[in-house]
């Protein structure tokens, strides 16, 4: 995955934070659950970071997803993944309200690699 990202310098937005470490990067998230906690409590927080998600400032987007569900059903998956009781795991859980909705409007799934999924910036727009 990151041989597939290096070309770009922008950061890489990891649900796992370890990836963007293991290829010799900063996170730019540690902790998606933290952020989301935090942006509830801290508007400016939230703000700077669906700030980052609309301008496309990362290189990509990679979240997990262990459904196995055929790439043809990918975004139902990651829609549906109502883990923990909560209507939907990005947004409730992971990452601030309205994640999902950010995501799609500036990032499209650009390639999986099991059980990753990476979203890279739609052409036409951002940085």
């Amino acid at each position: 995955i990151g041989a597939r990202l290096a070309a770009d310098p922008r950061p890489v937005l990891s649900e796992n934070p370890l990836l963007p470490v293991m290829w010799g990067a900063r996170p730019a998230v540690l902790d998606a659950f933290a952020l989301r906690v935090v942006a509830q409590k801290r508007p400016e927080v939230a703000a700077h970071f669906n700030r980052r998600l609309e301008n496309r400032e990362f290189a990509a987007v990679v979240l997990l997803d262990w459904s196995g569900a055929p790439e043809a059903e990918l975004d139902a998956a990651v829609t549906g993944h109502g883990a923990f009781g909560v209507r939907s795991f990005y947004g409730d859980v992971h990452f601030p309200p309205g994640f999902l909705e950010r995501l799609r409007a500036g990032y499209e799934l650009g390639f999986v690699e099991r059980p990753y999924l990476i979203y890279v910036p739609k052409k036409g727009g951002g940085s």
